[in-house]
C-alpha cells in the first residue's frame, strides 16, 4: 500500500499543496532531466559513465504516490528476499523519492579500464537504487 498522505495536504490531483515534497514532485515530474544530472553528478559514478535516472515514484500518472516496504520493490522491479522480510519491520520508511541508474550504454566497453573492473562497475550500476528519503 502507498504511503498515506493527509487530505489537507493535497490537491485532487495527489500533489502537495506547498513544502519540499511539492519541490521533489516538481523536479521528478516537469524537471526532471536536470534534476537527473544533478543527482547522477552527486552519485560521482566511474569517469566516463554514461547513465540516466529511471524515476520510479513521485509520478503525475501515479497520482505523486510515495511507497514503502514491498511496495517500494515493486516500484523499483525487485523482489524482497527472506532475509530482508526478516531484517525489515513493517509500515517501514516511507520514500520520498525512487530511481533506478541505468547505463545508456551498457555494452560498450572504455578501453582506459581493465575488463574486470569495467565488468564490475556495470554491474554495480545496473543493480544500483537511488531513494530520497
Amino acid at each position: 500500500m502507498p504511503c498515506e498522505t493527509k487530505p489537507e495536504r493535497i490537491d485532487a490531483t495527489g500533489r502537495a499543496r506547498a513544502g519540499s515534497q511539492r519541490q521533489l514532485q516538481t523536479y521528478v515530474n516537469c524537471r526532471r532531466d536536470e534534476f537527473s544530472q544533478k543527482v547522477l553528478a552527486s552519485l560521482d559514478p566511474s569517469p566516463g559513465l554514461d547513465a540516466r535516472l529511471c524515476w520510479r515514484s513521485p509520478l503525475a500518472d501515479d497520482k505523486f504516490k510515495e511507497y514503502r516496504d514491498a511496495e517500494f520493490l515493486e516500484r523499483l522491479r525487485l523482489t524482497c528476499s527472506t532475509e530482508l522480510k526478516e531484517f525489515w519491520p513493517g509500515r517501514g520508511p516511507c520514500w520520498d523519492a525512487l530511481a533506478q541508474v541505468t547505463p545508456l550504454h551498457p555494452g560498450r566497453r572504455d578501453t582506459g579500464r581493465s575488463k574486470e573492473s569495467h565488468h564490475r562497475d556495470r554491474k554495480q550500476v545496473r543493480s544500483e537504487i537511488f531513494t530520497l528519503a
